[in-house]
C-alpha cells in the first residue's frame, strides 16, 4: 500500500511541476507583448488573392462581409471573392451572387469547414492565385485588410494572421466576454510571439496562406474540427513561420447566449484535442525542415491546453485540507462503552475522574504533552478495550490532500497573471482607441468616454458594411 501512495505523490508532484513550469512559461512570454511591431515596407500591390468564404444557411448576413470586401483599398483586378456554400436550407448562394460575389457551389457532402475549404482550393488553384484569404460569412473586414496581407506577402511571409476584433463587444456580457477574449490573444499571445520571432496562430478567420506553402504541403488537407489550429501545425512542420498582421482587421461576430458557446467551445477543444492526437508526435520532424525548436516547444505547450484545463478542474474539485484532520477527526468522534447489562451508557469523559487521553498526532505538534497514545493527563487510566487504535500516519486521502495544492499553483499562477497584464493594458487600449486622455477620478468623463468609443466603432462597422457597386466579370 506505501508504494502505491508514493507513486501517487510522485506523479501528482510531476503534474504540478509541470503545470507550474506550463503556467510560468506562459507568463514570461506574455511579459513580451509590450514590444512593438514594426511595418512592412510600403511597396506597388502586387499579390492576387483569393478570398474564400465558406457559407452555410448565411443568407441574412452574408452581404454586409461582401460589401466590406468590395471596398477594399486595393486594386480590384487583383482579388477575387468567392463564397461556397455548402449544405444550405435558404438563399445563401442567391445573395452572395445578388451582392457580387462569385459563387463557388460545393457538389460534394461536407462536414466541416476545412473539408469545403479542401473543395474550394482543388477547384482553384489552376487559376493562378498568389494567396488564399479566408473570412467567416458573419463578419466584417477592414478596408485595408488585403493591402496589409499583400505587404505581408512580399515580405515574404508565407501565412499569416490578422487582428481578430469584435462586431458586437456590447450586446450581451457573452459577447463581452468573447471580445476580451480575443482582445487578450491578440495581445497576449499572437503579438508576444511576433516580437520574440515567434509563430502566431491562425484563428479561423482574417487570415492568409500563400499558394507557394500549400502546393508545398500537397494542397489543403486539413482533417479535424479545428482546421485553423491543424494549418498553424501544418505550417510549423513545413518550416513556415505564421506571420502576425495586426493592421489587417476583422470583425467577427460574437455569440449571444450561453448555449451557442458550449457547442461552440465543445468544438473547439475537441478539434484541439483531435490535432495533438494527431500531430504532437510528429513535431520533432519540423526541426529537420527548418523551425526553431522554441517555436516546437511553443506549439506544443498550445496542443497540451485541454488536458490543463482538465488537471486544472481536477484539481480545483479537491478543497486543500490540512495535514492531519483526517487523524483528528478520527480521535474526536464519539466513543460508546457498553456496560455488562446491555445498558449503553455515557462517554468516559463524562464520569467522575475519567480524563481522556492525548491522541500522538496532537502530543507530537504541543512540546509539554504525552505523545503516547495510551498514557492519560490525569485520573484513572480509562479500559484499554475503550482506548482507539493506534495510527502511524494518515490515510491515504489525507496524504492526497497534503499534494492537492501543488496541482493548482500553475492554474492559479496563469489566471492572475493573464488578469493583471489585461486590466494593467486594458487602460491603454481605451486610451487609444478613444484618443482622449483617461481620468479615473471623473467617473461620469469616463462613462462619456466610453459611449464615444463604442459609438465611433459602431459607426465604423456601418461604414464598411455600406453597399459599394463592382463588376465581377
Amino acid at each position: 500500500m506505501e508504494w502505491i501512495v508514493m507513486l501517487i505523490k510522485a506523479l501528482a508532484a510531476t503534474a504540478g511541476g509541470l503545470l507550474a513550469l506550463w503556467g510560468g512559461y506562459y507568463l514570461v512570454s506574455g511579459l513580451m507583448c509590450w514590444r512593438g511591431q514594426k511595418p512592412f515596407p510600403i511597396r506597388p500591390a502586387r499579390t492576387k488573392f483569393a478570398v474564400l468564404i465558406a457559407a452555410r444557411n448565411e443568407e441574412l448576413v452574408i452581404g454586409p462581409l461582401i460589401n466590406s470586401l468590395l471596398m477594399q483599398d486595393y486594386p480590384p483586378e487583383r482579388y477575387d471573392i468567392w463564397v461556397i456554400p455548402n449544405n444550405c436550407t435558404d438563399h445563401t448562394a442567391r445573395a452572395a451572387a445578388g451582392f457580387g460575389a462569385r459563387v463557388l457551389k460545393c457538389d460534394r457532402p461536407v462536414k466541416s469547414k476545412g473539408e469545403v475549404l479542401r473543395f474550394a482550393y482543388a477547384r482553384l488553384r489552376g487559376r493562378r492565385y498568389d494567396a488564399y484569404c479566408v473570412f467567416d460569412a458573419d463578419n466584417v473586414v477592414d478596408s485595408r485588410f488585403l493591402r496589409e496581407m499583400d505587404l505581408a506577402c512580399q515580405s515574404g511571409a508565407g501565412a499569416a494572421q490578422g487582428y481578430r476584433d469584435s462586431k458586437n463587444p456590447y450586446d450581451t456580457p457573452m459577447s463581452g466576454c468573447y471580445s476580451i477574449y480575443y482582445w487578450m490573444m491578440d495581445r497576449f499571445y499572437n503579438q508576444s510571439r511576433a516580437a520574440v520571432g515567434l509563430s502566431a496562430m491562425i484563428n479561423g478567420t482574417g487570415f492568409m496562406v500563400a499558394a507557394r506553402v500549400l502546393e508545398g504541403m500537397g494542397g489543403w488537407n486539413t482533417h479535424t474540427l479545428s482546421e485553423d489550429l491543424e494549418m498553424t501545425v501544418q505550417c510549423a512542420l513545413a518550416g513556415e513561420k505564421v506571420v502576425w498582421v495586426p493592421r489587417a482587421i476583422t470583425y467577427d461576430e460574437q455569440p449571444l447566449d450561453y448555449a451557442v458557446s458550449v457547442k461552440q467551445r465543445r468544438r473547439w477543444t475537441s478539434g484541439t484535442i483531435q490535432v495533438a492526437g494527431r500531430y504532437l508526435s510528429q513535431l520533432g520532424r519540423g526541426v529537420e525542415q527548418g523551425s526553431s525548436p522554441l517555436a516546437l516547444v511553443d506549439l506544443a505547450a498550445l496542443l497540451v491546453t485541454p488536458f490543463y484545463q482538465a488537471a486544472a478542474l481536477g484539481a480545483a474539485g479537491r478543497r486543500p485540507q490540512p495535514a492531519g484532520r483526517d487523524d483528528l477527526r478520527f480521535h474526536r468522534r464519539r466513543r460508546i462503552s457498553s456496560d455488562p447489562g446491555g445498558q449503553v451508557g455515557p462517554p468516559p469523559a463524562a464520569r467522575p475522574g475519567a480524563i481522556w487521553p492525548v491522541p500522538a498526532v496532537l502530543g507530537a505538534h504541543h512540546p509539554g504533552l504525552p505523545g503516547e497514545a495510551d498514557h492519560p493527563v490525569g485520573g484513572d487510566p480509562p479500559h484499554p478495550e475503550r482506548l482507539p487504535p493506534a495510527r502511524s500516519q494518515p490515510s491515504l486521502s489525507g496524504q492526497l490532500n497534503l499534494i492537492t495544492p501543488s496541482l493548482t499553483f500553475g492554474r492559479r499562477t496563469a489566471f492572475c497573471a493573464a488578469a493583471a497584464l489585461f486590466l494593467s493594458y486594458n487602460k491603454t487600449y481605451v486610451e487609444k482607441a478613444g484618443k482622449i486622455p483617461y481620468n479615473d477620478k471623473d467617473a461620469a468623463g469616463t462613462l462619456w468616454r466610453q459611449k464615444n468609443a463604442r459609438e465611433k466603432r459602431q459607426e465604423k462597422i456601418r461604414t464598411l458594411e455600406r453597399p459599394c457597386i463592382r463588376s465581377t466579370l
